[in-house]
């Protein structure tokens, strides 16, 4: 081989080698750049799960690395929402739900020359109007599911009978007296539902109805039970509470409104029912809600249109022209507190039974009881103090009873797994103890 042929061969090989070298750096190179990009994109993916988010890309931006206890705190807050809150939402729901009413009640109270039908009124015209917006943005149909759009107009229809039945309550009897026996509809549910949909009783249910029951006439105080005197105001208006009384002396007037009062109290317990029964059927919550304005918005209109022909209502304009305007903005105010108050309400009843929560509804005598005494200066006396406590021990009861009934399965079947065991050791049947006995009279469902 010459030396010149030599030299290119070195040359050549020189060549290659720097080749092969540049590849390698080119493949290091980019393996490198593919392990850092996906190494970013797996600390970015692990801690924020959206894309575009302005915190985030501020964070990203400033170069911020995110604090350790992030996770420990959504651990915390995940902790908490299912081991308090989800399990027991359909009674938070329902207990929000009756403090809006409550709070609408106060309002209500504060107007002084609209009538209970002006008041129905103006709410299901708001009702009408807020729930077809939502639909319309929701692309609900209004008509509603057609396999259930006759236990819808149901509801309508058993919701607005209702109103009418306790406001013309209202105009027969006194209204400790309404307030107090329209709280029966919690007997009513509860044994509706029993034969209806089948929903167990225990001795709970039985001891909540008594004391809320107890409580409900201690703060209402009817005269019939507490011997105080009928204020007779033959068609006159009074301003503190927005309703007539017309002879309530007269046995005639008493038994009407007796009546009319168990008759709203049954409604009331019916469309607890009808309630839970499309909330089974997986019906949106803004049909049920929706529904009762169908039939009550003509219906209140036609109410206060006939009050107003009999003389009952709006005979001197000149002197309540000054004070409608507020207490038109007091009822507005009124019906979205109902509004949300109904919408929660239906809400709840997809997680608990029909019976648990009209006993938690009637917490809103309590709301309405310490609301008054806040907003509007009502004096409190003795029974009203007592039934306050009566209601909140009843009302809560329940709850507890539900907090400890699951513990109470858990450890029924431990207790049978036990008990198997022993008895396959001795041969002989354990006898039962008082405290088992007792304990299962407790959780006893009838």
């Amino acid at each position: 081989m010459s030396l010149r042929s030599k030299h290119n061969s070195e040359k050549n090989n020189d060549e290659d080698s720097f080749i092969e070298f540049g590849e390698f750096a080119i493949i290091s190179a980019s393996k490198a750049s593919l392990h850092y990009h996906s190494y970013n994109e797996l600390n970015q993916s692990n801690y924020f799960s959206r894309k575009n988010d302005p915190i985030s890309n501020e964070l990203l931006d400033a170069k911020i690395d995110l604090p350790i206890s992030l996770n420990e705190k959504n651990t915390l807050f995940s902790s908490f929402k299912k081991s308090i809150f989800l399990p027991y939402r359909g009674y938070f729901y329902s207990l929000l739900s009756a403090f809006l009413y409550s709070l609408a009640q106060v309002l209500l109270k504060r107007s002084k020359w609209l009538s209970g039908s002006d008041h129905s009124t103006i709410r299901y015209t708001t009702t009408f109007i807020v729930m077809i917006i939502y639909m319309k943005c929701n692309k609900l149909d209004l008509a509603g599911p057609k396999k259930e759009f006759n236990l819808i107009l149901i509801r309508g229809l058993l919701g607005s009978f209702a109103l009418i039945s306790f406001y013309f309550a209202f105009m027969f009897i006194n209204p400790s007296d309404v307030v107090s026996l329209s709280h029966s509809s919690i007997v009513i549910t509860a044994l509706i539902s029993r034969i209806f949909l089948k929903e167990k009783l225990t001795l709970a249910h039985i001891l909540s109805i008594f004391l809320t029951a107890i409580g409900v006439m201690f703060i209402s105080k009817p005269s019939f039970l507490f011997q105080i005197e009928n204020e007779i105001l033959n068609t006159s208006l009074n301003n503190d509470t927005d309703f007539v009384i017309l002879e309530t002396s007269s046995s005639y007037k008493l038994g009407m409104g007796i009546a009319m009062t168990f008759l709203c109290s049954l409604f009331t317990g019916l469309v607890y029912l009808v309630l839970k029964k499309l909330s089974n059927s997986k019906v949106h919550w803004s049909y049920s809600t929706i529904c009762v304005s169908w039939f009550g918005l003509p219906l209140s209109i036609a109410l206060s249109m006939t009050l107003i022909q009999l003389g009952y209502y709006h005979q001197n304009i000149g002197a309540e022209k000054h004070d409608l305007p507020m207490d038109i903005f007091y009822s507005l105010i009124a019906s979205f507190l109902s509004l949300l108050g109904q919408i929660l309400l239906n809400i709840s009843f997809k997680y608990e039974d029909a019976t648990k929560i009209a006993i938690i509804r009637t917490i809103d005598v309590f709301f309405s009881f310490l609301l008054q005494y806040l907003v509007l200066s009502i004096p409190i006396d003795t029974l009203s103090i007592f039934g306050a406590m009566f209601i909140l021990v009843g009302t809560f009861f329940i709850l507890l009873f539900r907090l400890i009934e699951s513990k109470y399965e858990k450890y029924k079947i431990r207790r049978q797994e036990v008990d198997i065991m022993t008895n396959d050791q001795t041969g002989k049947p354990k006898k039962k103890s008082i405290k088992s006995v007792l304990v299962k009279l407790v959780f006893f469902k009838f």
